[in-house]
């Protein structure tokens, strides 16, 4: 860059001190004279003058040399950077016009780069260069892109051989794929060889080098054309041909042959996998009779040949030749595989025959001749099958005679009807493993497995006659019972039977009466039971009532009506069928409703229970009847209408209740939750109260709750034991008067009860001791009263006792009835069940089955004093006082 003149450099101060002297100083004459002094300054100035003018002279052409060296300076730097900034422009210019090239000959190259530099020309005409600064510029740009234009032609080159080195490469692949379709010197074959080879001359002209070599061309077709046969090679005799060519043949290079000895093994492997499922699916289709079984084995163990047929009638032959030993071993086991599913077919239709064919009251020797008539040599011959073979059939056939009663009696599908025909499977099947079946040693009596397979069979058999005589007598128990049931004498067998007996025999009258409701209530209110179904509709249906989520105008509210009027029903009939089937909370939801719904509706009655009400709103309703509960004992207690609905507070009573505050507790309770469901305080003391004295018994001056297991005559045990306590003991008889006294049982049983005073309070002897009695004690005192009752309860169960084992015999097919068959069992039942309707009657029909009823109904000599005139002959129908039906409890099903 040029300096910046300095124009005053060098020129120093124009007022120059003498030598030697640091500073200018007044001769010695100026004081002296002054006018020396004027002179000498005036020379001075005359000398500064000329000095300044030849230094301004100096100065003048000195800055304009300065100034010219510095214009040429800059304008020389302007150049250069002009230069360079338009080269290194080029620079990048070319650099991309070389990217973007795609030309393969250097003519096409060279005519478009010349096509791009006269652009980058071009452009400079618009940038006002000078001439001499324009041709500074066009040298510098061509001197700097022409080593960019050699390394572009060269790319060029290098292109164009890359594309014709491509385009070789894939016209010889193409080719080689397409020959590898052709045999050797097919014309079309040879068309695409010339092709190849004129690609390799012509690619030795152009210099070049491909990934091909004509002889691994040729290596590669020879490969393919092995490779081909090996693949479409169908038997070994081929396939060793070709191995033995392909490794004779020079063409083929190591690689190659190696491969080609894999392809041969897995052509070896192809060959024996065809022959061997030709040969599976031949024998699998095939229609081999059984007798021809034997055939077939010896073919395929003595490399023979044999002609298959199939279901369609076509034939295929198999050379058992082709299969190595170890091969054999799979087509054996299609041979028996077949032999099996034909065995297995005629087995199946062997069991359905003798299944089908098995008919109980043919009896046991048909079901034996029906077994043993495959054992002959016509129907060995016609089936095929050995002895051995049948004796499978036959233990199949006997072990499902067996399965099918073990299985009804697991169902606990067993019935009545039933007992006779699955007897008689047991014993027919029992009957033929002890059979010489074709004349030989019974199949029970057998050595090693078939003997095992019939001992366990027989041990089934056992148990299941067990299992049979069990349900026989369970199933005699409930058809006894139901009839019991239905004659309305339940009562006097109930507590005899278990409680699932007890459920089967009311399911069982509950049954038979499915489409009369009335019908079931009125049953189960004259037996005082429950009926299960009944009892969890009217739960369920209760707890619809009361659930807030429940809408009682849906679908689902008729299910609610169809358990309100199921209750409605249930009422009428008597409290006690209610009792035994709801609850107490179940029993004032429903009340509750049936008060509701005549002045609210249906839909409003569950609306109403629903509603949630607080403690506060039960009080204020309450108190509206609060006087009437709890001025029980009060000169007008005797007018409220509820009164009379609890025993021992009517007006016609014998004794009156002493422990009364129990009462007005009770009734209290259930009043204000009848009050909480939204019935009106009247009304809900009447309900209380029936709920209360439905819930009680009085017993003399005491109320107990009521039971299922509370004796029925507890009051008259009382009257007993209060009498009993007064003639016993006269430390009491001198303290109370019988009116004051009762019994109450102790807490959690009825069996035990204890002397009681003053409504429950306990009395106790000097001694301390308190008066207990058992119920078997208090029924003892009684028992004089009731002698006559109770001998009827126990001829009742007597003769109940012997219907059952008639029907139990009957089913069992035992006793009187062994040996015989339906129709003649049934006349024998009619006979003894209800001989008053028969006129065959004989004492041989009647041998020693009502002995037994005969000892327990005839009295004592005590007992005829005492109940003389009611004696009668039992088997009259009439005795006691009291006539009972022998049929009322019999019957057949």
């Amino acid at each position: 860059m040029p300096k910046i003149p300095l124009y005053a450099e060098g020129a120093g101060s124009l007022v120059k001190s003498p030598v030697g002297q640091t500073g200018p100083r007044a001769s010695v004459a100026a004081f002296t004279a002054p006018s020396q002094a004027l002179i000498g300054l005036g020379q001075q100035v005359g000398k500064a003058g000329l000095a300044y003018a030849e230094g301004k002279q100096r100065f003048e052409a000195q800055k304009a040399k300065i100034d010219f060296d510095f214009a040429m300076a800059e304008k020389q730097a302007e150049d250069k950077r002009i230069v360079s900034e338009e080269a290194d422009a080029a620079v990048m210019a070319t650099s991309a016009f070389l990217e973007q090239n795609q030309d393969t000959d250097t003519t096409a190259f060279n005519a478009n780069f010349d096509t791009h530099r006269e652009t980058l020309l071009e452009g400079l005409q618009s940038k006002n260069y000078t001439k001499r600064r324009l041709d500074l510029v066009t040298n510098a740009i061509n001197n700097s892109i022409r080593a960019q234009r050699s390394t572009g032609a060269n790319r060029a080159f290098d292109r164009g051989q890359f594309a014709r080195k491509t385009a070789s490469e894939s016209t010889i692949e193409t080719a080689i794929q397409q020959a590898a379709l052709y045999p050797e010197m097919h014309p079309e074959r040879v068309r695409l060889e010339t092709i190849i080879n004129e690609e390799f001359v012509a690619a030795s002209g152009s210099g070049l080098k491909l990934k091909y070599t004509q002889n691994g061309v040729t290596s590669q077709l020879v490969y393919q054309d092995y490779a081909r046969q090996l693949a479409a090679v169908t038997n070994d005799t081929d396939r060793e041909a070709i191995l033995e060519s392909l490794n004779k043949d020079a063409r083929i290079t190591q690689p190659s042959r190696e491969k080609l000895q894999g392809d041969s093994n897995a052509a070896k492997s192809r060959i024996r996998e065809a022959n061997g499922e030709f040969a599976l699916t031949t024998i699998n289709r095939a229609e081999i009779p059984l007798t021809e079984t034997d055939e077939v084995r010896d073919a395929i163990l003595n490399d023979g040949v044999y002609t298959f047929t199939d279901s369609n009638g076509e034939s295929s032959s198999v050379d058992f030749s082709v299969f190595k030993e170890g091969d054999k071993g799979a087509l054996l086991t299609a041979l028996t595989r077949n032999q099996k599913d034909l065995e297995d077919v005629v087995t199946n239709n062997q069991i359905f025959t003798l299944q089908d064919s098995y008919d109980y009251e043919a009896g046991v020797a048909s079901a034996v001749n029906d077994v043993n008539a495959m054992y002959t040599p016509e129907n060995r011959a016609l089936t095929g099958k050995s002895d051995d073979q049948l004796d499978d059939v036959t233990l199949t056939h006997v072990a499902k005679l067996q399965a099918d009663v073990t299985n009804a009696i697991a169902e606990d599908a067993v019935t009545g009807n039933m007992m006779p025909e699955l007897l008689g499977r047991l014993d027919a099947a029992e009957a033929i493993l002890n059979a010489q079946l074709g004349g030989r040693t019974p199949l029970s009596m057998r050595p090693g497995t078939d003997g095992a397979t019939a001992a366990k069979i027989l041990k089934s058999i056992a148990v299941a006659r067990k299992d049979l005589r069990k349900a026989a007598k369970t199933d005699a128990t409930i058809v006894t019972g139901a009839n019991v049931f239905l004659a309305g004498d339940f009562e006097f067998i109930a507590d005899t039977l278990k409680e699932p007996e007890v459920k089967a025999v009311v399911d069982n009258v509950m049954a038979q009466y499915a489409a009369d409701v009335p019908k079931q209530i009125s049953l189960l209110s004259q037996n005082d039971a429950k009926y299960e179904r009944f009892a969890n509709i009217l739960n369920a249906q209760a707890n619809r009532m009361t659930d807030p989520n429940f809408d009682p105008e849906s679908e689902e509210a008729a299910e609610v009506f169809a358990g309100v009027e199921l209750y409605r029903q249930m009422k009428i009939a008597g409290q006690g069928v209610v009792s035994n089937h709801v609850t107490d909370d179940e029993k004032k939801i429903y009340e509750s409703y049936l008060t509701l719904e005549p002045h609210r509706g249906s839909a409003g009655a569950i609306q109403t229970i629903q509603q949630q009400r607080d403690d506060i709103q039960v009080d204020a309703s309450y108190k509206l009847v609060q006087a009437q509960v709890e001025s029980i004992a009060d000169s007008q207690s005797a007018e409220y209408s509820w009164y009379e609905y609890i025993p021992g507070l009517g007006r016609d009573e014998e004794f009156t209740v002493q422990d009364q505050s129990s009462i007005i507790s009770g009734v209290r309770k259930l009043t204000k939750e009848y009050i909480a469901l939204g019935v009106g305080a009247e009304k809900a003391v009447e309900l209380a109260a029936k709920d209360w004295g439905d819930a009680h018994v009085r017993v003399r001056n005491v109320m107990i709750p009521k039971t299922r297991d509370l004796p029925t005559n507890i009051e008259e045990m009382a009257n007993a034991a209060v009498s009993t306590v007064l003639t016993r003991y006269p430390e009491i008889s001198e303290q109370y008067e019988s009116d004051e006294l009762s019994i109450g049982n102790v807490p959690g049983t009825t069996d035990r009860w204890l002397l009681i005073r003053g409504g429950g309070h306990l009395v106790q002897l000097t001694d301390g001791t308190i008066p207990e009695f058992t119920k078997a004690e208090l029924m003892g005192l009684i028992e004089t009263e009731k002698a006559d009752e109770k001998l009827i309860k126990v001829a009742k169960i007597d003769e109940i006792n012997t219907v059952n084992k008639i029907e139990t015999q009957f089913r069992l097919r035992t006793g009187p009835f062994e040996g015989m068959g339906r129709y003649e069992a049934e006349g024998l039942k009619l006979r003894l069940l209800k001989p008053h309707r028969s006129f065959r009657l004989t004492s041989e029909d009647l041998k020693g089955i009502p002995a037994a009823i005969a000892e327990r109904l005839t009295p004592s000599e005590a007992e005829k004093e005492l109940l003389a005139p009611n004696i009668r002959d039992p088997f009259s129908g009439s005795f006691f006082g009291a006539r009972i039906p022998l049929d009322r409890f019999g019957g057949s099903e």
